[in-house]
């Protein structure tokens, strides 16, 4: 009386050879385990810690980068505080100094012109308003 077929035999005996496998390379891997307590769960186990070993890793390099770039930040954050420092006090002696005169304004004039102002040159030639009008316009007033 056949209870298995020949094929689902030799594929069962496929995947207990593949897990003898496995197991003996868990024993000799580890110290202190032997062969019986090696079950599917103890493997997942031993495969879950590894993936969350490497999760860990991933985790903790992200931070590393991170406080890197927090460094960073400061040390730009202080370099900013510095020089605003600086600025201030240029500035607070700036603020004690005494403004220097503007250069005072002039009226346009070529050497050697007459250097009077629109009203002596219109007093000097009353009733002759082309000739003020012409002397407007030349100093640019018109």
């Amino acid at each position: 009386m056949k209870l298995v077929k020949k094929t689902l035999l030799a594929q069962l005996q496929t995947r207990a050879d593949a897990f003898s496998a496995i197991v003996e390379a868990v024993v000799q891997s580890s110290e202190g385990i032997t062969a019986q307590d090696v079950t599917a769960e103890t493997i997942i186990e031993a495969l879950q810690d590894d993936a969350d070993t490497e999760a860990l890793s991933q985790a903790q390099t992200a931070l590393d980068t991170a406080n890197q770039q927090l460094t960073d930040a400061q040390t730009n954050l202080e370099t900013a505080n510095d020089r605003v420092a600086e600025l201030e006090a240029e500035l607070s002696e700036l603020e004690g100094l005494p403004a220097k005169n503007p250069a005072g304004i002039a009226p346009r004039s070529d050497a050697g012109e007459n250097t009077d102002t629109i009203a002596d040159f219109a007093n000097k030639n009353a009733g002759d308003t082309e000739a003020i009008l012409a002397q407007a316009k030349k100093e640019g007033l018109i």
